[in-house]
């Protein structure tokens, strides 16, 4: 009797979410014209962070309706992330980001098994890692460049599609995203990064690690930390577009029509949007690495 309830409890909540994806599932994507099924959805999903892009690709992932989704983030709720980061709301201020969010998902849930893991991907190299080995699909979606090239070089060495997105930190008014195939050649990070890379930094960040990063000049690696440590200006806007524009890669990857490195530009005052094949670069440090 108590296999048979089960069995009706499960049958009911599989009704019922076929009943809320039943507009979605009716899509169909060129060029073999394939539908999102139930198959695709359910997928697990990784997002490394929960600021502007990754709040809205979070709540965009539970509204369609992936059975598996993992988030990573160690922030405190701040005032100035309530113009951008859907998740949290004025009653936040001060929490972690991990239980705000996680809570806030579970009303945007459709039947999604949700967890928010409250950490340092960088402090917590490990704990990381196996969410990217894991995981179908990575979104990449913190700011800092460190953290960026450690998760694109184990999606790499784990063969994971993944995707960065973000906004420009000088003028707030333009995204960029950047699709990483599971396999070269070149990856996200060969047009993401455009400056000259210290070997110590590479060596530092780089997954798998490597004798030579106990030997690697730890002041440079701080100093280059500094150098590029990204602390700008952003919108609502440029956050809901860049991840709204991820989701749009994942889609395009799973139903099989993104098989490329891409690089895809939106500027929200000026309308400029361009997609791009992304071109291996031969400095870029991941690449040079790999």
């Amino acid at each position: 009797m108590k296999e048979l309830t089960q069995w009706l409890q499960e049958a009911i909540q599989g009704r019922a979410r076929r009943d809320y994806l039943d507009r979605q599932l009716k899509i169909q994507f060129p060029p073999a014209y394939e539908q999102i099924d139930l198959d695709v959805l359910r997928r697990r999903i990784l997002g490394v962070g929960l600021g502007g892009n990754g709040c809205h690709a979070a709540v965009g992932l539970a509204r369609m309706g992936f059975a598996h989704l993992d988030f990573i983030d160690f922030d405190r709720v701040e005032p100035h992330n309530l113009t951008r980061q859907l998740l949290y709301s004025v009653h936040d201020v001060g929490e972690s980001k991990a239980a705000a969010a996680e809570r806030s998902l579970q009303f945007h849930s459709l039947g999604s098994e949700i967890v928010v893991h409250p950490f340092n991907v960088l402090h917590e190299r490990e704990a990381t890692v196996a969410l990217i080995a894991q995981a179908d699909f990575v979104f990449v979606l913190v700011d800092q460049p460190a953290a960026v090239f450690f998760c694109l070089s184990a999606c790499r060495y784990f063969g994971k599609p993944a995707v960065i997105a973000g906004t420009d930190c000088v003028t707030g008014l333009h995204t960029r995203v950047f699709f990483q195939t599971p396999e070269g050649p070149g990856c996200a990070f060969c047009n993401y990064w455009g400056r000259v890379t210290p070997a110590d930094w590479a060596t530092y960040y780089r997954y798998p690690s490597v004798p030579e990063r106990e030997r690697v000049d730890l002041s440079v690696v701080q100093s280059f930390d500094q150098q590029v440590y990204l602390h700008g200006p952003s919108t609502y806007i440029t956050a809901a577009t860049g991840s709204h524009l991820a989701l749009s890669v994942m889609l395009r990857y799973f139903t099989g029509g993104q098989t490329s490195n891409l690089v895809i530009d939106f500027n929200l005052y000026s309308y400029f949007l361009e997609v791009v094949e992304s071109t291996p670069n031969l400095k870029c440090p991941l690449c040079a690495t790999g």
